[in-house]
């Protein structure tokens, strides 16, 4: 669409519902039928499912990295934020792949705190503080109070600033200084993972003005889509059920427990990139840079984004493959080429759906100056 368009939040919505996931292209038929059957029987879709389960295993991955060169590594937790309507499926996305398998199952076996309560800078710094350099997993079904605090919409103390946001993106260290002393407390690394939803309404016309506004960088962190579906009948989710019980694969829980179980050991997870695999990263790395002359910025963090999600659905596809074929293996250590062009695909999606979105700052301000 282009700018000198004439363009409302609604067609701007509408673009980007038209903007889809290549399923065929981002995950193999075996894998993306079970999202679907899972997403079915839920009542939610595949693209609010990956909202919530790919932060959620960045997290269970603990202080992983993908080491790219011998100087050169990444973390894999994940900023992402999901658009939708009114019973769309956001709520039983983010139960069924967060709060039922982290909350009701997994905290309770590994005896620790996996989902961080309390969202605020506070809070942040408290449960990195005293959780061994865990990393933390933020989800919320309707965030769009909390980052509206967070963006400086409105003042209050229930939400970090974006300063913290930016930093544990990063897994940088993070130190206070205690009382009046010259000590200082923190932690070393302090990584943390997001899974929002939001209207779409509320989030394009008070959240993506003030992101877009700051200038900081933190809107290119997050991966941001609006997905297009209708509420599913009940007799759709019964047959989606009832196939679902046919696999060997039926909740999330026995795959989560899977990923802790390898990931939180003394020694921190490293991948790396397959030969083949790293020099699809290089040339896709040296057409983006050819390209920021013209384009918009966020690409560095766009290929930041697209190692983070290449290791997550790396460990995701391979323990849903083993989960699916009855199977135990080892996690390869390396990402093949395969699965960094899939996580290149849905970057791609996702840069797609960023771009559509941030015209909603171009109507709002050409509106302003209309009726001045």
């Amino acid at each position: 669409m282009a700018s000198n368009e004439v363009v409302s939040v609604q067609s701007i919505i509408q673009e980007s519902q038209n903007c889809k996931i290549p399923w065929d292209e981002v995950a193999k038929p075996a894998i993306g039928e079970w999202l679907f059957l899972f997403a079915k029987a839920k009542g939610t879709c595949k693209e609010f499912l990956l909202a919530s389960c790919l932060p959620t295993v960045s997290v269970l991955m603990g202080n992983s990295v993908v080491e790219i060169f011998e100087d050169y590594d990444e973390h894999v937790n994940l900023y992402m934020r999901a658009l939708g309507g009114l019973a769309t499926g956001k709520t039983q996305s983010h139960k069924n792949c967060v709060t039922q398998p982290i909350l009701k199952s997994l905290e309770g076996k590994v005896g620790g705190e996996l989902l961080l309560e309390d969202a605020t800078s506070k809070g942040l710094f408290k449960f990195f503080s005293r959780s061994e350099n865990r990393a933390a997993l933020c989800a919320m079904d309707e965030c769009q109070e909390w980052f509206k605090e967070v963006v400086g919409f409105k003042s209050s103390a229930s939400a970090p600033s974006m300063k913290p946001l930016l930093q544990c993106y990063d897994g940088s260290h993070w130190y206070e200084a205690k009382g009046n002393t010259n000590k200082r407390v923190g932690v070393p690394s302090a990584a943390l993972a997001l899974s929002c939803f939001t209207q779409s309404d509320a989030f394009l016309k008070f959240i993506m003005p003030r992101m877009v506004a700051n200038d900081n960088g933190l809107l290119d962190h997050f991966l941001i889509s609006l997905s297009s579906t209708a509420p599913l009948s009940i007799s759709a989710r019964m047959e989606g059920s009832r196939n679902l019980r046919n696999t060997n694969l039926t909740s999330f829980e026995q795959l989560y427990e899977r990923i802790y179980a390898k990931h939180n050991t003394a020694d921190r997870a490293k991948y790396g990139l397959s030969q083949e695999a790293l020099h699809v990263y290089i040339r896709h790395m040296s057409n983006s840079e050819s390209q920021t002359v013209t384009a918009t910025s966020g690409h560095s963090k766009d290929d930041k984004n697209i190692i983070r999600l290449a290791a997550v659905m790396h460990v995701l596809y391979s323990v849903m493959k083993e989960a699916l074929n009855q199977r135990t293996e080892d996690i390869p250590s390396k990402i093949s080429e395969r699965t960094l062009n899939e996580a290149i695909a849905l970057s791609g999606y996702f840069e797609k759906q960023r771009a559509i979105l941030q015209q909603v700052n171009w109507f709002l301000n050409s509106t302003f100056c209309k009726s001045v």
